[in-house]
């Protein structure tokens, strides 16, 4: 057993340890399980691995608080440069950290947050798509459209219209 796939077994039942440790309110936090790339992806991902203790409840605390920062001002003009300062870490760390614990851009949390807030909206026949996009953040009509047909397979008016 050559040392790079050693050091991937390690790193995964560390991995394992950890989540049976996670309790369930953070349990979705849980980390993607890294694809089999080349010799070199799988050093620098045992690299990774090793951390200082605590660090990993570190990051998840960091995590944790982003993610609720971003549903909290989803409807604002929000940058990952914001979320960052928010969470005192710089934004290519934070970005490293959201894609690692969530296996998800920035970007795609944020559209996640802002269609959760939009298919509430779009329960009120007397608000417009238009306003309903405006609400949730985004300043396009067309930007909305896209992105909510690419989430949830139909456009924003289909969807009112399945439920009423």
């Amino acid at each position: 057993m050559d040392t790079v796939t050693k050091r991937l077994e390690e790193a995964e039942q560390r991995e394992e340890r950890m989540l049976q440790s996670v309790t369930p309110d953070t349990a979705f936090y849980k980390e993607p399980v890294p694809d089999s790339g080349t010799a070199s992806d799988a050093v620098s991902a045992a690299e990774e691995e090793r951390e200082i203790p605590g660090q990993s409840e570190a990051n998840s605390f960091i995590v944790k608080n982003a993610l609720e920062y971003i549903r909290e001002n989803s409807q604002e003009k929000l940058r990952l440069v914001d979320v960052a300062e928010q969470v005192y870490v710089s934004q290519w760390h934070l970005s490293k950290l959201l894609n690692k614990h969530t296996g998800k851009t920035f970007s795609d949390i944020l559209n996640s947050a802002r269609m959760e807030k939009a298919r509430e909206l779009l329960k009120d026949p007397s608000l417009r798509i238009y306003d309903v996009a405006e609400m949730v953040g985004f300043q396009d009509l067309a930007h909305f459209s896209r992105v909510f047909k690419k989430m949830e397979g139909m456009s924003a008016n289909e969807y009112r219209n399945t439920q009423t």
